[in-house]
């Protein structure tokens, strides 16, 4: 299988068979599905130690879609919508089972998280931090990582897990040019960078020893592969820590995914203090981001210009219709 794929463990629910095809099938038309398979696997793991002999019913999801301790509200809406996805193909291979009731009806009661804008004091102390990470006999590459894969995601607001799937051929130091390859929503783009990452990018490739195996990934452990999400993110608190910054919690931040809303309005601030045409420029952001439409930059901005009056007022005059207000929240993605 394609190493960008998430290859299923062993499964042992009475379900199993199922989830291989359905993940299977997905794939066959197009989806990477690694997320919800990763799922899918956790469902499987659910079924066979607490329902072992359950049908997929009412008792069931309702267990399984409910929500845990302090996890974001959208956590748990992904795990809805996946049940009802499943249950809809177990349905059509004549089994019985429970949907859900559409997403459509479920609306967010809970305020939108407001994201963190990093200060150039915080980006100074968050690198300063990554920069002087020690070597460590466990992650030998992890010290030289770091600093770099920071100022990546703040350089080019890229999301986390198009950042960690970059192969050695996607990065083009010779155009500081990233190739992000089948990236969320099934979208691949070109992001162009500058020429002080590229330094950054080249010494790291020279000192981790990379070879010239183009698919090979660009930040990898020790193990091989492609670190996990979660890996990075425990490592992120602890650079949050390092740096003497305060992390609020599960659902608080500041997240890694900020990098990306810093990105995002700084970007945009600029742009309003040149006194540019943001109808003209926005398109080129939303593209620059990887987002499926502009409605989706829409509500990215959104989250961020509301939170801050300073950002607003500078970019009230331009941006009023490009940025609507939105006063009744759908469930979305916030990490559109």
């Amino acid at each position: 299988m394609d190493k960008t794929y998430y290859e299923l463990p062993e499964l042992h629910s009475r379900f199993a068979e199922f989830i291989v095809s359905f993940v299977r099938l997905k794939r066959g038309e197009g989806f990477k599905y690694n997320t919800e398979a990763r799922l899918l696997a956790r469902l499987d793991r659910f079924c066979h130690e607490k329902h072992p002999d359950e049908p997929f019913d009412r008792r069931l999801v309702d267990d399984w879609t409910g929500r845990k301790g302090y996890e974001r509200f959208r956590t748990q809406v992904g795990r809805i919508f996946l049940a009802g996805q499943f249950a809809r193909y177990l349905r059509a291979h004549g089994v019985d089972a429970y949907v859900p009731p559409p997403l459509s009806r479920v609306r967010s009661k809970m305020h939108s998280y407001v994201p963190h804008i990093y200060t150039d004091r915080e980006l100074s102390a968050l690198f300063a931090a990554a920069d002087s990470w020690e070597r460590t006999a466990v992650s030998p590459r992890l010290h030289l990582m770091l600093g770099v894969f920071l100022r990546l995601l703040y350089s080019c607001g890229l999301r986390l897990r198009e950042a960690l799937d970059l192969k050695v051929g996607d990065v083009d130091l010779d155009r500081c040019v990233l190739s992000v390859f089948n990236g969320k929503f099934h979208k691949s783009r070109y992001v162009p960078f500058g020429e002080s990452l590229r330094k950054r990018l080249l010494d790291y490739k020279t000192k981790a020893g990379m070879g010239k195996d183009g698919d090979a990934p660009f930040f990898s452990p020790p193990h091989g592969g492609c670190y996990s999400n979660s890996t990075i993110q425990s490592h992120f608190r602890k650079l949050l820590w390092k740096a003497g910054m305060s992390f609020g919690g599960r659902g608080k931040g500041p997240r890694i995914h900020d990098f990306r809303h810093t990105f995002a309005v700084r970007r945009l601030l600029k742009w309003s203090e040149e006194d540019r045409d943001l109808n003209v420029l926005y398109p080129y952001l939303s593209a620059y981001l990887g987002h499926e439409s502009l409605s989706s930059t829409q509500h990215y901005l959104r989250l961020t210009v509301d939170a801050f009056p300073l950002i607003a007022r500078k970019t009230q005059r331009l941006s009023s219709q490009i940025i609507p207000r939105i006063d009744t929240w759908e469930v979305q993605d916030a990490d559109n």
